[in-house]
């Protein structure tokens, strides 16, 4: 039997976040990691610069049961701490609008720093090892693995939820959690692409440009949001789908029709729109439509355009009547789509679902069901945005509980 002070469970970043400031805080601890190596899935975040944070943090960026637990959590450790925490382990930033990177530009000096502080707060790191089971015997929890068995008073659960199940993330502590009593809600994908009804996908596929998007769900505007989109084989992708994809899990998984109506010019009104388009032609008149398109879109989707409008893309401009053109407008201001799944958890940044924000408490995030547990970062019914928002979680969360799991306030 190994005995600890601490066990975290869990070595990804809210893990190793929570085993450097136990540590650090006076706790014999132990951190255990079913992956043969720790902290995989940092390396992939922020497109392989790690975005550590965002300095414009709120409880808005985040979606839950309680806006008041995400502001509980934020107010006890804020993105200010975050940068804190790193400078004290060697890791300077750099932030551009809001966002703020490693001045490395790499996810792996964050990973490397991560490792390096462990190793000289002397945590015990357990890799490729499971728990099968737990239990508590007199106050002390045991967890039990093929390999040997440990104990602490406390544990801290940090196993991440079922985003890119490769790197680890794979819900291996649900039965666990589930064990304990506790309620999981749901695991759905969040930050993910939406695969799409319709065949012409493959015919744009490839394609960026900036654009809006709206989500419905049986007519109701579930969420929406600007930037540049990506047209991939099978459906739409890109920051500001991600942005709204996990409202589209949870209105799918109700069995509720979802679709999305895209703005490909979300800088002009359709009257601004019209007025540019109809310039062009009048100036042009002997240019055929597709050319005519040609100054404001990418070909591939010109070409979609007036396939969808029964406008011939030969056609020459002063051919083409005032009511296909007015149709051809009202398409690209609003491109409806219809969203037949999301991308799957390969596919997915991040969880929503999981752990219960009300059996938790936001101030230690420990258990409300069992003292001398913990729970941090994605296994919890948290989720935020892209830009920083779900790494500030599983530092702030791992740091919050592992202060109160080693009785201290400040590492």
């Amino acid at each position: 039997m190994e005995k600890y002070d601490v066990i975290i469970l869990g070595g990804g970043a809210a893990g190793m976040a929570a085993a450097i400031t136990a540590a650090k805080l006076g706790s014999q601890t132990a951190l255990l990691e079913h992956m043969p190596r720790v902290g995989k899935k940092i390396l992939s975040t922020g497109n392989g610069k790690c975005n550590i944070t965002n300095t414009n943090l709120d409880s808005s960026f985040y979606r839950s049961e309680d806006e008041g637990f995400v502001s509980c959590v934020l107010n006890e450790f804020s993105h200010k701490d975050t940068l804190d925490f790193f400078e004290k382990i060697g890791i300077m930033t750099y932030e551009k609008d809001g966002y703020v990177y490693p001045m490395s530009n790499q996810a792996s000096s964050v990973l490397d720093a991560l490792r390096f502080a462990m190793e000289e707060e002397s945590v015990c790191v357990y890799e490729d090892i499971f728990v099968s089971s737990m239990e508590n015997k007199s106050g002390t929890w045991v967890l039990n693995t093929k390999k040997t068995n440990f104990s602490a008073d406390k544990i801290i659960f940090a196993l991440g939820g079922l985003s890119a199940p490769k790197t680890g993330s794979d819900g291996c502590g649900y039965f666990l959690i589930k064990s304990l009593g506790h309620k999981i809600n749901k695991p759905l994908p969040a930050l993910c692409p939406l695969v799409c009804e319709e065949s012409f996908y493959k015919s744009i596929s490839g394609v960026r440009t900036d654009a809006k998007i709206k989500l419905f769900s049986n007519d109701k505007l579930l969420s929406s949001d600007i930037g540049q989109l990506q047209l991939t084989n099978y459906g739409i992708s890109g920051i500001p789908v991600f942005q709204v994809s996990r409202f589209a899990s949870y209105a799918l998984s109700r069995n509720e029709k979802v679709y999305a109506e895209i703005d490909f010019a979300p800088l002009y009104s359709e009257d601004e729109l019209k007025e540019a388009l109809e310039n062009i032609m009048k100036n042009n008149p002997k240019r055929r439509m597709k050319d005519a398109l040609n100054g404001i879109f990418n070909k591939k989707l010109a070409e979609l355009f007036l396939k969808l409008t029964k406008i011939d893309v030969n056609a020459l401009a002063e051919t083409v009547s005032g009511e296909k053109t007015d149709k051809l407008y009202k398409i690209i201001k609003s491109f409806r789509t219809n969203i037949i799944s999301t991308g799957d958890f390969e596919a997915a940044q991040v969880t929503a679902g999981g752990v219960s924000i009300s059996e938790i408490n936001p101030k230690s995030m420990e258990s409300k069901l069992h003292k001398g547990i913990y729970f941090a970062g994605e296994m919890i019914d948290v989720d935020g945005k892209c830009g920083g928002y779900n790494l500030q979680w599983a530092w702030a969360t791992g740091n919050i509980a592992a202060r109160a799991a080693s009785g201290g306030n400040n590492a």
